[in-house]
């Protein structure tokens, strides 16, 4: 351990994790990057998983890539404002000890995990489209007949008579 003096000429204790930027233990808030059992069951990751899972319909409906890029940046947000503060960290093979990957990459991480199984819920999305319209139409057929207008359908659908 090194000691630096302050500008009171106090000694201040410097830790390799302000010196270097190693994390030597994740806290509960942090995402770990990787694969396994371990890094997934972590509290962390799985905060995770539940802030992507309530925005991914969102963020697969958005219609301009700078929406997403403030979709995935809201959750890296989210996650680096808990207290303690969750950090994204990726463990170093070399040493074992966990780094910051830094927003740009967390942010990278996070679209990531927003596109994950993607067609299948655009399609479940597609469905569900398809059911409301055809739901509406029902209603509106419902209530042209109950009026008197029996066979006619607005324009919407085509117009006219059928």
């Amino acid at each position: 351990d090194q000691k630096r003096k302050s500008p009171t000429s106090q000694p201040v204790q410097v830790t390799p994790e302000k010196e270097t930027n190693v994390i030597v233990e994740p806290n509960e808030n942090d995402v770990l990057c990787g694969r396994g059992g371990s890094i997934n069951s972590h509290p962390g990751n799985e905060c995770f998983r539940e802030l992507v899972e309530k925005r991914k319909r969102v963020y697969l409906t958005a219609r301009f890539k700078r929406e997403k890029r403030i979709i995935a940046g809201n959750i890296v947000s989210e996650i680096r404002n808990r207290n303690p503060s969750g950090r994204f960290l990726s463990r170093q093979s070399k040493d074992g000890h966990w780094y910051d990957i830094g927003d740009e990459k967390a942010r990278d991480k996070t679209s990531q995990a927003l596109r994950e199984n993607a067609p299948s819920i655009r399609a479940e999305i597609e469905t569900e489209i398809n059911e409301q319209r055809a739901e509406m139409q029902r209603a509106e057929e419902k209530e042209a007949a109950k009026n008197g207008y029996q066979g006619y359908y607005p324009q919407a659908w085509g117009g006219g008579y059928r």
